[in-house]
């Protein structure tokens, strides 16, 4: 009969069930009804051997298929190192609902350039308009330090830095260095502080060792050495640590900026940094209290005159030379960062150094250039972090 359906079993190639005869008759479910009501909450969709259900615009599906609910973006997702609120409270998080995204402080800014707001859509998504339903997430801001620096405060003898001063600097406890933080999770150091570790622990946000109300504990495990490091002659001195977990920025511990590949960033002779450290004073082996002296940039040929003498050590691009006023880093500051000031944002500070050698306190040092080596530094920084 013409209104038969088809056995499930299949024919054989050859054979069709046309050929037999036979008509299939597709049934429209959409028109009939299912335990006495409508086969969809809203509109149906008829196609051969089945049926779709779809919502009206601000409606979205329940996991049965079939019927419909408004649709509820529900809660954003947590902001690390910020947060978030409702624009309207009386729109709930429903379509149409607006959020905007904030983080804390000066000390992080919305990365992406995004402006932070974010619109629940008929999807069920939070969007916005320049990173789409990519989550925000919070990135450091870099150089910025509560208390502007001035007078002839001196490493050897000087007077104290205030908390906050030098929020990047970290306190080497293994090898009694300093370092930088460069970033939440990597500290920049000298590799001749850190060569032959397995690990390193460190201190960073205090300025008084005896007093352990601001200190926070940071350690090491991943080690990145420069590979061109050569103790006899030093060369490349310079090295990268990795830290379990983040360090938490505030008031007394933010990263400095790293350099970029331009000019602005090259520093000059007579140009006036900054270093800090808990290293020799003229009383004292090594300090309780963070120093920082401010050290100008010098010739290399005057630091060979001054006090390196004739030797093998590079001086190419590598290193720069700084000092000769007095005013140094000395034993136990190695590694920390030699800052200076970017000329086209005076509220922003970045790291061109990092303490490598000098013969005697208070004259002239060696410095190993960030700038020199930023390929290796932003290599080193993109890669995996082990085991994941």
């Amino acid at each position: 009969p013409p209104s038969l359906t088809p056995p499930p079993h299949s024919l054989p190639p050859s054979l069709t069930w046309e050929s037999l005869g036979v008509h299939v008759l597709d049934v429209d479910e959409c028109t009939s009804q299912w335990e006495g009501r409508a086969r969809c909450h809203h509109f149906c969709h008829n196609y051969i051997g089945g049926f779709r259900c779809f919502c009206r615009q601000g409606y979205s599906l329940h996991g049965d298929g079939r019927t419909c609910k408004v649709t509820d973006c529900g809660h954003p997702g947590a902001l690390v190192n910020g947060h978030y609120s409702l624009v309207d409270r009386a729109a709930g998080t429903g379509i149409g609902a607006v959020v905007t995204y904030r983080c804390l402080d000066r000390y992080y800014r919305l990365a992406a350039k995004s402006d932070g707001l974010y619109t629940c859509l008929i999807n069920g998504k939070w969007s916005n308009v320049v990173v789409g339903e990519d989550a925000p997430h919070c990135d450091a801001v870099c150089g910025k330090t509560r208390w502007p620096w001035s007078g002839p405060q001196r490493v050897l003898g000087g007077s104290r830095a205030r908390p906050g001063s030098f929020p990047w600097h970290v306190n080497v406890e293994d090898s009694v260095c300093g370092g930088a933080l460069v970033s939440a999770t990597w500290v920049l150091t000298s590799a001749s502080c850190v060569a032959g570790l397995s690990a390193v622990r460190m201190l960073t946000g205090g300025t008084d060792r005896n007093d352990p109300a601001l200190w926070q504990r940071l350690e090491a495990t991943d080690i990145h050495i420069h590979p061109g490091y050569d103790r006899s002659p030093l060369a490349h001195d310079l090295a990268l640590l990795r830290l379990r977990g983040e360090a938490r920025f505030g008031e007394n511990v933010s990263p400095v900026c790293l350099p970029l590949a331009h000019s602005r960033y090259r520093v000059e002779t007579g140009a006036m940094g900054y270093v800090s450290g808990f290293g020799q004073t003229e009383l004292l082996a090594h300090s309780d209290r963070l120093m920082f002296a401010p050290v100008p940039v010098a010739e290399l040929a005057e630091c060979w005159e001054g006090s390196l003498g004739e030797s093998s050590l590079p001086l190419s691009g590598e290193v720069f030379c700084a000092g000769g006023t007095g005013t140094d880093a000395c034993t136990g500051d190695g590694g920390g960062s030699l800052v200076f000031r970017d000329t086209l944002d005076s509220d922003s500070v970045f790291t061109a150094g990092v303490v490598s050698w000098g013969s005697e306190c208070g004259h002239f040092g060696l410095y190993t250039s960030v700038q020199h080596h930023l390929d290796w530094i932003t290599s080193v920084m993109q890669s995996p972090t082990p085991g994941l």
